[in-house]
């Protein structure tokens, strides 16, 4: 019998359809899709994506797009309101307030509720270190 030298590739982050960036802020277009590696056990019969998976790629996306590098030292006002299923698409929007030193992020449905309406899944607040620390 062969040897097979197989790779597993656990895929990590969500499918970037759209980005709009700017110096401070910026919005993501994700495609979440059922072959994340979160969803495995999470739950059998009615898989949603972990908290902490939302918060790491708040994390993640404000140190790639606004090259936030300095560490999280806190998170305040963390609200999971809406489970966030397989093969859904979202938008995540962060903003950086340069004087707070903290960013705000919504991950929430590209589709209105009403015209003053619209269904988030999480939201929260980085809060960064000082540069000095």
């Amino acid at each position: 019998m062969a040897a097979t030298n197989a790779v597993i590739t656990e895929i990590l982050h969500p499918e970037i359809i759209c980005s709009t960036i700017s110096a401070h802020s910026f919005d993501l277009t994700l495609y979440v899709s059922e072959n994340l590696c979160y969803f495995t056990g999470h739950f059998q019969e009615f898989p949603i994506l972990p908290g902490v998976v939302q918060l790491s790629w708040a994390v993640h996306y404000a140190r790639e797009f606004l090259r936030l590098t300095a560490p999280v030292m806190n998170v305040e006002r963390l609200k999971f309101t809406c489970p966030i299923q397989p093969n859904t698409q979202i938008l995540l929007h962060i903003d950086f307030d340069i004087e707070k030193n903290s960013a705000n992020f919504c991950f929430h449905s590209p589709q209105q509720l009403s015209p003053r309406q619209q269904l988030i899944y999480s939201q929260g607040r980085l809060i960064y270190a000082q540069a000095d620390q």
